[in-house]
């Protein structure tokens, strides 16, 4: 529940924006008084026009232009109720420009030091926060190689791109990078220097997509980032997801990033914070995904490439937050993984994209054979790590320890491929393969095993075998993370194929052929190996 907010008045920039729409309709609700600047009086009529219920209880204050002396101080100057808040999302964000400098770089970074400059010689002791819409594009780093190894970013870090950099190359993405990332230190530059009484958040969105509340008279007006992560791929712009670049592959909804503002108005932890906001992984293939499966009428409209891709995200086990890590290609895995088992789909060839930089043993080490003959499972970053150990012969004697081990080869568990919905929405993928390990042939005997305090016990019920389901891209094996000198992978089965049906028919459909066609890869037409599989349930009931 929003705390009372009677007698607080926010000063709001950039008012018809898509991100400010937002912001606008969350003050309202939350009973805010509210002065929103706008370029002209036909920005204001738009805004009432789009949203009748909101006349009269909005006042509107025109700045035409960023970059002139003072822009704001007539509007301190004049309010009859003090500010309380401020929250600034007027930058320019356009990417059809002929001038960097003057139509990007300059209006964000003028526009963000007047209106602090107003604020403070003019917001006393009223004022008590300054929330700037900044970017995580003044986080991440322009010129990143994306084919190595990185390491997470965090609120310390700042991307290190110049004006001239951006100029020279006359690359308007770049120079977007610049305005943010100058405008966002030219306001923590000023709080250090000047002292003012109120505080600083400025919060840094990754890709912004979602509804559109702001005034839109038709698709010349859909925001940028919607325009290029979405309405690009339905106006006919790209014809195919592999020709296909996004600046970054993260994104947040943009009801998130109107909410995230409003609440740092009152949130004590926010003040003197940067604060990164992303919700997960955006790629054109998960785009054009989406559309196809809940728009049935733009089903024609887009592309139907489909490419594998991984998880980049790392955990931040202090606060709790997801930072942006590395790529990881399906080279890293010692033998292709999850693209070994699903080539195509709907009878098109996947496409997987290796950099030649991308060496395979960089994400995976190849972990020699060892006397004791255990397995190493580990994560990238080694919060998770256990050693397996082989079956033995004493699970025969009983069905819940036969269960685990094939029949065909009882030096090998279990595996197999899920596509349940639970697995989908814990993982943000569309299939999982695990290997099933017995808790009694787990270990954590290497140093600084188990560093996840939730992975630290395995707890069964009484007279029941534990089973650990552990993760294909875990398995350290030398061949490979498919493990097949440990893992007999059930091929004639998909696990809760009905849901993936559900989910992604032509998907699961191929998964499943997919499977059928690595078994005779692998092994042939061995007709034990696959009578094992076919029986299997069968087998484990008696």
């Amino acid at each position: 529940m929003a705390s009372s907010v009677s007698g607080q008045h926010v000063l709001l920039t950039g008012a018809n924006g898509f991100v400010a729409s937002h912001i606008l309709s969350i003050l309202l609700e939350r009973g805010f008084a509210i002065t929103a600047t706008v370029r002209s009086h036909a920005k204001a009529d738009d805004i009432i026009k789009t949203h009748p219920s909101w006349k009269d209880k909005i006042s509107f204050a025109i700045v035409s232009d960023f970059t002139s002396q003072q822009p704001f101080d007539e509007i301190f100057e004049s309010t009859k109720v003090p500010f309380t808040y401020v929250i600034h999302t007027a930058s320019p964000l356009k990417f059809n420009v002929n001038d960097i400098q003057k139509e990007m770089i300059e209006p964000a970074v003028k526009g963000t030091t007047e209106i602090l400059k107003s604020a403070h010689k003019y917001g006393g002791t009223s004022l008590k926060r300054f929330v700037l819409l900044g970017s995580a594009v003044s986080v991440l780093n322009s010129f990143e190689d994306i084919t190595r190894e990185g390491r997470p970013y965090n609120e310390n870090d700042w991307n290190p791109v110049t004006a001239q950099q951006a100029i020279e190359r006359k690359d308007t993405v770049l120079g977007y990078n610049v305005s943010k990332t100058q405008s966002e230190k030219t306001a923590w530059e000023f709080m250090k220097a000047n002292r003012p009484n109120f505080d600083l958040t400025v919060i840094n969105p990754d890709i912004i997509i979602g509804p559109m509340i702001h005034p839109v008279s038709g698709p010349s007006s859909i925001n940028e980032t919607n325009h290029f992560a979405i309405a690009s791929f339905i106006d006919g712009t790209h014809n195919a997801v592999e020709d296909v670049r996004f600046p970054f592959y993260h994104f947040v909804d943009v009801r998130d990033v109107a909410q995230s503002h409003v609440d740092a108005l009152t949130n004590p932890a926010a003040g003197g914070r940067r604060i990164l906001l992303i919700a997960g992984l955006i790629t054109p293939q998960l785009v054009v995904n989406i559309i196809r499966q809940n728009f049935s009428s733009l089903r024609d409209r887009v592309p139907e490439d489909w490419y594998i891709s991984v998880s980049i995200f790392d955990a931040n086990a202090n606060e709790g937050l997801w930072e942006i890590g590395s790529h990881a290609f399906t080279n890293s895995t010692g033998d292709g993984g999850m693209s070994e088992l699903i080539p195509q789909i709907r009878g098109q060839m996947i496409g997987v994209w290796n950099p030649q930089e991308s060496p395979a043993s960089e994400e995976l080490p190849v972990v020699p054979a060892r006397e004791d003959d255990q397995l190493l499972a580990q994560c990238h970053c080694g919060g998770v790590s256990m050693t397996i150990s082989r079956p033995h012969r004493d699970y025969l004697s009983g069905p819940a320890g036969r269960k685990w081990v094939h029949p065909s080869d009882i030096s090998k568990w279990l595996a197999l491929v899920d596509v349940c919905r639970g697995c989908r929405l814990l993982t943000g993928t569309h299939a999982i393969a695990w290997i099933l390990v017995p808790t009694d042939h787990i270990s954590p005997a290497l140093s600084g095993d188990l560093l996840i305090e939730s992975m630290k016990s395995y707890v069964s019920s009484e007279g029941t075998l534990g089973v650990v389901g552990i993760a294909m891209g875990l398995l350290r094996a030398s061949e490979g993370v498919l493990a097949t000198d440990w893992a007999c992978w059930r091929t004639t089965k998909l696990e809760n194929s009905d849901e993936g049906m559900k989910y992604d028919e032509w998907f699961t459909k191929g998964l499943e052929k997919g499977l059928v066609d690595w078994r005779t890869r692998k092994y042939g037409n061995m007709q034990d190996l696959a009578v094992g599989l076919e029986d299997y349930e069968s087998w484990c009931e008696h």
